[in-house]
């Protein structure tokens, strides 16, 4: 049976961009991945579910968000900016042994700004470092009959004009749209349009914080 989702849009999948599931902490979330499709990791043979802990910066992860901003706020993101085509599905809930639950906070870039300012964010080449391959992407990328939003300071950075500009605009439409603040609690999963919608932290003043965290590419980001 699937899960049941805590929030109002149990018929639509995902309208908000996000929505919370009821499932058990006790089960694995490998087999919740699966039911929307092929569960993935960030990076080459990461473990799943992988554990998401505050690091600081001497402790991170080259080219990590944590490697920039060590246990303070998290940046809004995307999560695999660096793959070629990001998965487009992302689980997360706290992880068990998990003492502080500070939240996760979300942003719906598509539904803060309308179509067109979202197409004229494709505008401009950034380059996305991942390991030693480099490429060059927009913001907004056409994948078969949707679009999708990669965006990670991280490892990604605007090499011209353009991207410079784009990177404003989407500091400005951050700083001025709601975002909504999720809860963790027991109990409770996070599924997250990776396609659409950015997420972030408030400052971590220790690591007492832990997320299990999932990526998943359901038949819309493998057509």
């Amino acid at each position: 049976m699937p899960p049941s989702r805590t929030g109002s849009h149990f018929g639509a999948p995902l309208t908000r961009g996000w929505d919370l599931l009821d499932y058990p902490a006790d089960k694995p979330l490998a087999d919740l991945a699966e039911v929307f499709g092929d569960p993935a990791a960030a990076r080459e043979h990461g473990a799943l579910p992988e554990l998401l802990v505050p690091t600081t910066v001497g402790d991170a992860s080259p080219r990590s968000l944590s490697a920039i901003y060590g246990l303070g706020e998290f940046p809004f993101h995307t999560d695999a900016a660096h793959h070629s085509v990001p998965p487009d599905l992302v689980l997360m809930r706290l992880g068990s042994g998990s003492v502080t639950p500070i939240p996760t906070i979300v942003f719906n870039l598509f539904d803060a700004v309308g179509d067109s300012t979202i197409f004229g964010l494709k505008g401009g080449s950034w380059i996305v470092r991942a390991g030693r391959r480099r490429f060059y992407t927009s913001i907004v990328v056409r994948k078969g009959g949707d679009h999708l939003v990669r965006f990670d300071p991280g490892c990604m950075k605007p090499v011209s004009p353009r991207a410079e500009e784009v990177e404003e605009i989407i500091a400005s439409i951050i700083a001025e749209a709601p975002h909504t603040a999720i809860e963790w609690s027991k109990n409770m999963v996070l599924l997250l349009d990776n396609w659409r919608c950015l997420h972030g932290r408030p400052a971590a003043n220790d690591s007492g914080r832990s997320l299990e965290r999932i990526l998943i590419r359901s038949s819309r980001a493998q057509s």
